[in-house]
């Protein structure tokens, strides 16, 4: 289903790469997971249990 991936993330420098995962399954992304340009790997969650 579709994801909800905030407008707002705060990485620097600018991501390459966002990946989301719906871990529960409730139609927004859990886990959010930007890889930026320097290849520093940024995760965000966006739901607790």
């Amino acid at each position: 289903g579709p994801f909800a991936i905030p407008q707002l993330v705060a990485v620097n420098p600018a991501p390459i790469g966002i990946t989301a995962a719906d871990i529960n399954a409730d139609g927004t992304a859990d886990v959010i997971i930007a890889e930026n340009a320097i290849g520093r790997v940024d995760v965000f969650t966006t739901s607790c249990p």
